[in-house]
């Protein structure tokens, strides 16, 4: 299964035909080409490449196939995450946004109703220091009397 929007590259190997070296397709990357270019075996499989764990040869032509496309490849996942990414801060925001006015609400209710219970505080505290104040003493003279 292919993952790529990028053609994948064709692997070539050479052969020998009597005493000519000819170039042919081969079955698969070496796993030497597939680390050189950047990636493990397994990934290269999970993307569609073949892998021939039989090949020894390390070619610099399938190594520089290879690393081009890859960042063929790789450049369009960075944006694509860089997207996500961007997306996921900007949700972020609006919910901080979105608490940030809830707990306002919360906060000028809360302070609205501890003012209300601030002047009734302060009405008493007014009230108690506007009655005068009896002492024991001439109650308890009072009530012997």
């Amino acid at each position: 299964m292919n993952r790529s929007k990028a053609a994948a590259p064709v692997p070539m190997v050479l052969a020998r035909h009597g005493t000519e070296m000819h170039q042919r397709v081969a079955n698969g990357f070496s796993e030497g080409e597939v680390s050189a270019g950047g990636m493990a075996a397994d990934q290269a499989r999970m993307w569609g490449l073949r892998v021939d764990h039989r090949r020894r040869t390390t070619l610099e032509s399938n190594v520089a196939s290879l690393k081009e496309w890859w960042e063929n490849v790789k450049k369009p996942l960075k944006e694509s995450k860089a997207k996500k990414a961007e997306e996921k801060v900007e949700k972020a925001a609006e919910e901080v946004k979105k608490g940030a006015k809830k707990v306002e609400k919360e906060v000028v209710k809360e302070t609205k109703k501890a003012g209300r219970k601030t002047a009734k505080a302060a009405k008493e505290v007014e009230e108690a220091v506007e009655k005068p104040v009896k002492s024991r003493s001439k109650k308890k003279a009072q009530k012997k009397d």
